[in-house]
């Protein structure tokens, strides 16, 4: 058992932990809480006959005293971790005068040559589990004759290719579950594969339906016998799964899910990610209650240690602005709602402006100003992002004729619009119409961007460059591969990420790196941006280190269009000299 694993057995809440040694056949109290008697000594090594006939005389009722003997064979523990037996037992326990369960568990700890040389005992009180288990089970034993009745309707049964319940029976079984059973809150979960999609396109539709009745399989072993849950297949890679609201039963479920999907064998990660909604409204209909739930595993997905995501009012309020910004984002277009915003840059060592990037904002029907962080990963996902992109181009365009502005001027370029069809031929209808020069224009596509077809974005960043357009590498250091892009991808500049400058200041070795990637771009004759500078010593930093352009609050914020043309003005003496 390797450290981690160990590390998250004793997170769990047991009465007891006891580490045995096999050959010296002794067992040491290592972790209990007050379950035990208070003169209970941690620590305290004693030879595994005494602990266990003091142990049966103490707590277990002589007629059981037995069955826990045999169990647990303590001069013999070796041979039941060999032999691959029954890890754990349930016997009942006098404690402070009535009889409760408790289960004892074993884990090998220590090995040498397949030999066992040390092993965990773990107990833990359940008496609370297997009382609610049972009243579970007694509530739906009485439902079972309704359940068959409902399986001669209409509702499709079984999915034809895993053979779960289909998620009409899972909706129909489930409404009749809440209904007659008003005392119990239920928990409605969708179980998914992040990125499913990929997965079937790298390793085949084949291997993709083999992956699917796996995870099918699976749900079905865990919960079978179980007549107080129900569960099934919604579409592709998705799995509805309603039972009640037990925490403990609902995190075993998932813990093993998890350790089978990860035995899986393919040579492609697989990620399960699980939306949770608890039902608190009976008659609330379980498609909406479904809707949630995919919205509590949406958010778990990009997070690589995230997998369970659970509904909240945070949620709720979440989607409700998500859903009152799309319904309103065409007339916003319309409105001229959108704003843009210029943050200047500067030149590293004479600290004047030698050019901006612009920015959006979305003047909410004149209110309040929205971030970009709220709804361009909105516009990103239901693609209207590629619009708006073309009205802030031609904002900027526009502004660049109208104040006759000479500097260049920085404009992001997202993914979306990076491979659609014609985007050179848009953004060179843009400076025409204009009359702008190309070489004003800084188009800034973020690293993440360019690992979806390097071959694609060589051919598209070429062609623009050959226009004369300036070719900017955003966010660079926050991808994996960034050293590599540089000998691939055809660029004019990098711009590093405020997140590494962070890195730079703490850490001498991010610092090295930081050097070594500055020399290299100057030797390749690339210029060096930096955004995100907020303080006096970063700005020493860049200075020193020689990068060429700096944004970043210590200098200037984002602001309105006029303000920035107003900068300009104050500031065109020590621009013409």
């Amino acid at each position: 058992m390797d450290n981690e694993t160990l590390a998250k057995l004793l997170e769990e809440e047991y009465q007891a932990v006891y580490i045995i040694n096999v050959k010296e056949e002794t067992i040491t109290l290592k972790q209990t809480t007050n379950y035990l008697s208070k003169n209970t000594t941690l620590n305290k090594t004693v030879p595994l006959g005494d602990f266990l006939e003091g142990y049966l005389a103490r707590y277990i009722p002589e007629n059981k005293q037995n069955q826990l003997r045999l169990w647990l064979k303590l001069y013999h523990i070796e041979g039941i971790l060999k032999a691959n037996l029954d890890s754990s037992i349930i016997f009942q326990k006098r404690i402070n005068g009535s009889l409760r369960y408790s289960e004892f568990r074993v884990f090998t700890l220590e090995e040498n040559d397949s030999e066992v040389l040390k092993c965990l005992l773990v107990e833990k009180d359940i008496n609370g589990i297997l009382i609610k288990e049972r009243q579970h089970q007694a509530v739906y034993n009485r439902m079972k004759e309704e359940q068959s009745k409902l399986s001669t309707l209409d509702t499709p049964l079984l999915d034809a290719k895993t053979g779960l319940y289909t998620q009409e029976y899972v909706y129909k079984v489930g409404r009749e579950k809440i209904l007659s059973n008003l005392d119990i809150t239920y928990m409605f979960m969708t179980v998914d594969v992040e990125d499913f999609k990929s997965y079937n396109s790298i390793a085949g539709v084949h291997k993709g339906d083999l992956l699917i009745n796996c995870i099918a399989d699976n749900i079905r072993d865990l919960l079978k016998g179980r007549d107080y849950a129900i569960y099934g297949r919604n579409y592709a890679d998705s799995f509805v799964v309603m039972l009640p609201y037990y925490e403990f039963g609902i995190k075993l479920f998932i813990t093993r899910l998890l350790e089978k999907i990860q035995d899986y064998e393919t040579d492609l990660p697989v990620k399960l990610v699980f939306g949770q909604y608890i039902i608190n409204d009976p008659n609330e209909e379980l498609y909406l209650i479904q809707d949630k739930a995919v919205l509590a595993a949406n958010s778990c997905k990009g997070n690589i240690d995230k997998h369970i995501g659970l509904y909240t009012t945070e949620l709720e309020e979440k989607l409700s602005i998500s859903r009152m910004l799309v319904k309103d984002m065409e007339q916003a277009l319309e409105n001229d709602e959108f704003e843009i915003y210029f943050q200047p840059k500067y030149n590293v060592s004479t600290l004047t402006i030698n050019g901006a990037e612009a920015l959006v904002r979305w003047n909410y029907q004149g209110k309040y100003i929205i971030s970009p962080s709220v709804f361009i990963p909105l516009f990103e996902k239901n693609g209207f992002i590629t619009r708006l992109d073309y009205h802030v181009w031609e904002k900027v365009c526009g502004y660049i004729k109208d104040y006759s502005i000479d500097l260049p001027i920085s404009i992001n370029i997202s993914r979306a619009n990076m491979y659609s069809v014609g985007l050179q031929e848009k953004i060179l209808d843009l400076v025409n119409k204009y009359n702008v020069d190309p070489n004003q224009l800084c188009l800034e596509f973020t690293e993440s961007a360019y690992y979806n077809d390097i071959e694609s974005m060589q051919k598209i960043l070429r062609q623009l460059q050959n226009k004369r357009f300036v070719i900017s590498m955003d966010d660079f250091g926050t991808g994996y591969s960034s050293l590599s892009l540089l000998k691939d991808i055809p660029v004019n500049e990098l711009k590093i990420d405020a997140s590494f400058v962070d890195f730079v200041m703490e850490d001498q070795r991010s610092l090295i790196i930081l050097e070594s990637i500055v020399k290299m771009s100057q030797k390749l004759g690339l210029l060096i941006a930096v955004e995100g500078i907020e303080t006096e010593e970063q700005l020493e930093l860049i200075q020193k280190l020689g990068c060429d352009t700096v944004q970043g609050y210590i200098l200037n914020r984002p602001m309105p269009a006029i303000d920035f043309f107003k900068l300009l003005e104050e500031e065109k003496p020590q621009l013409t000299e």
